[in-house]
């Protein structure tokens, strides 16, 4: 039995049938098969609502995006009453075992269930009270009710708008929603107004949002989450100042505890304060789409700038590490600090406890700061001299740093007997000929890259060796010497 109107919040997952007649659909841009439930509850709720109004409209202009699997007949996105989406075949023939509709059509349910509605009296005074707060404001001219509109281009075209005007140069078509309008009813006057350079203007007696059927989430939704209503006030309203006056309700977009939430607003509006987007026929007065947008950059940045303090503070430790002496306060503290380094990089180890690490990071800050860091030397080309006897593998990386700090001459002022400019023409040619005891182990590379990131990219794009071809080379490089 169905349990009534289920209210779905516009940012929680959409729901998809359990068991669903068509499992498996096929995009014809992509020509992927997808499963069917999969690709409704992969969606938020608010963007299934449109991207069904898409599905529609490409299907009715004759040019469908999705299809059924089995038998390549077009599909659109239905809902049942407890707002469980699920996909249906434009025509059911019988051909295809996934059977999606009952004997009856949308027509026959929309005649059965809605006949006479537009000529109730709850429908009769919502057109009322347009065609009212309309004359009120004497900038609307042409106002029309129950008139058919003929298609400019296509005189057997033609639509019957519960009321028009005009607004200047612009030609509009108010529709009263009281009772459930099909998604195709809504589509084709949206596609019929919009070939008529024309704007169609939905309007609702009264909005709750806590209590929203389909019918008016698919205008809602598809409106940039604004809905228009005109009452008894609004009308009184508009009249008193001689200003078309409406209530404009719209989702908020706002950030609770880091996620996407909804606060509902309303507020009285003018036509004057409304924003108009022809193509897409919607008329709203709050940009809920530019501000989800904008909060959410906001949010990546804040994440961003405190993602990087925390870097820049865990970068800063671990140096200030390096320059201590060796203390079971300060090996405790390198531990640590190496666990947060595996952590921050996704890294499965971290040389803890590995003094390469700690003299890389000697070497690379000394060629940083132009001047010896954490080593007992003097001058900086005796860290230079000691990374090429020691650590081979550090001398690019080394090269890199001096580089990109402008520290390279400081080497060439201090080496008067050309012992380092004889030590960097064999560091040269052993790299032209691939000699793996210059390739910096793979494993650093994420390490230094994140500890030294003004060279990552050249780190990435030179010389590696896994870490067996490394100690392997070392060895070599040892005996050979």
């Amino acid at each position: 039995m169905s349990r009534g109107n289920i209210t779905v919040d516009p940012t929680e997952r959409a729901t998809a049938v359990v068991k669903p007649e068509i499992r498996e659909v096929r995009s014809l841009k992509s020509g992927l098969i997808i499963d069917a439930r999969r690709y409704i509850e992969n969606l938020r709720y608010d963007r299934l609502i449109q991207v069904r109004s898409l599905i529609r409209e490409a299907m009715e202009a004759g040019q469908p995006r999705i299809v059924c699997a089995i038998c390549s007949t077009p599909v659109y996105i239905v809902s049942s009453t407890e707002k469980a989406f699920f996909f249906r075949h434009r025509v059911e023939d019988g051909s295809c075992p996934a059977h999606t509709r009952s004997g009856l059509t949308d027509d026959d349910v929309r005649a059965m269930k809605y006949k006479g509605a537009q000529e109730s009296a709850a429908h009769k005074r919502l057109k009322g009270l347009i065609e009212r707060s309309l004359r009120a404001d004497p900038r609307f001219e042409d106002i029309l009710v129950e008139t058919t509109w003929h298609g400019t281009r296509d005189q057997a075209r033609l639509r019957r708008p519960d009321v028009q005007a005009r607004y200047g140069q612009q030609r509009l078509a108010f529709e009263a929603q009281l009772t459930t309008t099909f998604l195709d009813v809504v589509v084709g006057r949206k596609e019929f107004y919009r070939a008529e350079g024309a704007l169609l203007v939905w309007i609702l007696p009264y909005f709750y949002p806590s209590y929203r059927q389909l019918t008016v989430d698919d205008l809602l939704f598809n409106n940039n989450a604004n809905v228009l209503v005109i009452d008894n006030e609004t009308s009184a309203i508009s009249e008193a100042l001689h200003r078309f006056t409406m209530r404009c309700n719209y989702r908020r977009p706002i950030l609770l505890d880091g996620s996407v939430a909804t606060s509902w607003d309303s507020r009285l509006v003018a036509w004057d304060d409304v924003q108009i987007d022809m193509h897409k026929q919607r008329v709203f007065a709050f940009d809920c789409e530019s501000e989800e947008k904008a909060m959410l950059e906001r949010q990546t940045d804040f994440v961003r700038e405190t993602k990087q303090a925390a870097d820049d503070q865990l970068r800063s430790d671990l140096f200030d590490v390096c320059r201590a002496s060796y203390s079971l306060d300060g090996q405790e503290m390198w531990a640590d600090l190496q666990c947060q380094l595996a952590d921050r990089i996704a890294a499965s180890e971290v040389y803890r406890g590995d003094d390469f690490l700690r003299s890389a990071i000697w070497s690379l800050l000394s060629a940083r700061e132009g001047r010896p860091i954490g080593y007992k030397f003097k001058k900086l080309i005796e860290v230079a001299h000691n990374t090429f006897e020691h650590f081979p593998s550090l001398l690019i990386p080394f090269g890199h740093m001096l580089k990109a700090h402008e520290h390279s001459q400081i080497l060439d002022d201090l080496d008067q007997q050309q012992k380092w400019a004889a030590k960097i023409k064999r560091l040269r040619i052993g790299v032209r000929q691939g000699d793996p005891v210059y390739s910096l182990d793979s494993g650093l590379v994420p390490i230094l890259s994140f500890l030294f990131p003004e060279i990552a990219e050249s780190l990435r794009r030179g010389p590696t060796r896994t870490l067996s071809e490394a100690e392997s080379a070392a060895h070599d490089y040892q005996v050979g010497r």
